[in-house]
């Protein structure tokens, strides 16, 4: 099987444009994505929810 640059190669131009526009789309939403930080403010209320459930 020939690799995705060899494959690339062999597309007319106007495809050409296409893949390079879908690989930016996807760099875009994997940039999107680092930006999130994880969020642990549920920690305390499973800690509460325990106690109310065990009385």
């Amino acid at each position: 099987m020939k690799s995705i640059d060899e494959r690339i190669k062999n597309l007319p131009p106007a495809l050409k444009k296409e893949v390079e526009e879908f690989v930016n789309s996807l760099l875009k939403k994997q940039g999107k994505k680092k930006g999130k930080k994880l969020r642990q403010d549920w920690a305390g209320a499973v800690a509460h929810a325990h106690t109310i459930t065990n009385n």
